[in-house]
């Protein structure tokens, strides 16, 4: 989800609780840093940053080389997962044109999923699982074996 910032640093229709103006200046100086690494840099944008779940998520092979670069960047300045780890696959597919795909997984960061989950007809991933739980364990092995896979 896009999230525009005001010059004050407020989130402009977009709402995130955990979201403060002193994080702006982290943002900021995250894709300040970018824009000083070389010119392909220079056209991100240090008023929007990005919401998304970050405990799950995928990176094509082709964007494996820069991610690495781009989530250090950030770490350095220290802006949380949650809006840091959503705005560099943007900033991937920015750089790449390589097409942001939401996979729609089932879950988020604070509800266990349960075993009927897994076994859900519109179940393709999710997070988390409790595999300590023998149900769980069987749940998930047995969505695997439910779920057929495409003809070589």
């Amino acid at each position: 989800r896009r999230c525009p910032l005001s010059a004050a640093g407020l989130q402009v229709n977009c709402s995130w609780d955990k979201w403060d103006p002193w994080k702006a200046r982290q943002l900021q100086g995250a894709i300040g840093e970018l824009r000083g690494m070389g010119p392909e840099f220079r056209a991100l944008d240090n008023m929007t940053f990005y919401l998304g779940n970050d405990d799950l998520f995928y990176l094509p092979r082709s964007v494996f080389r820069l991610y690495p670069l781009l989530a250090k960047v950030f770490e350095r300045n220290h802006l949380q997962h949650e809006a840091a780890g959503p705005t560099i696959r943007h900033v991937l597919h920015q750089l790449t044109s390589v097409p942001l795909v939401n996979m729609n997984c089932t879950g988020s960061c604070c509800a266990h999923l349960e075993p009927s989950d897994a076994l859900s007809p519109d179940f393709r991933c999710g997070h988390p699982f409790d595999l300590t739980e023998a149900a769980v364990q069987e749940a998930v092995a047995r969505s695997i074996v439910l779920r057929p896979t495409a003809p070589q």
